[in-house]
């Protein structure tokens, strides 16, 4: 077999888009995921627990986990910042890892919805 022609094709991907609190919200009502009355308390516990931050780039080197720039953080208590995308820490993955190993019934969103 002899090649007769290669081509080279730049093709980049691009990671999906970081949640925002509202599309969070939306995420969590299609699960069935809880109240209304409690979808401002899970984002501020993702955040205060360290699962999440808030950034103000989406760009790859701001969102990543542990190690990122300080300068791509905000501050997570300013009202304005609520629609700036949620990252997520390297913690996030690491409790999600654990806990589907460990308690798989309770990362399933069915059984959460319940």
């Amino acid at each position: 077999v002899e090649l007769v022609k290669l081509k080279a094709v730049e093709h980049a991907t691009q990671a999906p888009a970081r949640l925002t609190d509202a599309s969070l919200v939306r995420a969590l009502e299609q699960c069935g995921v809880g109240r209304p009355s409690t979808y401002a308390s899970v984002i501020e516990t993702l955040i205060e627990r360290g699962y999440v931050r808030r950034v103000l780039s989406s760009a790859p080197s701001s969102l990543a986990g542990g190690g990122a720039s300080a300068a791509a953080d905000v501050n997570n208590n300013t009202r304005s910042s609520t629609r700036l995308p949620l990252a997520p820490r390297l913690t996030a993955f690491a409790v999600d890892a654990l806990l589907a190993e460990h308690f798989p019934n309770l990362v399933d969103e069915r059984f959460t919805a319940e």
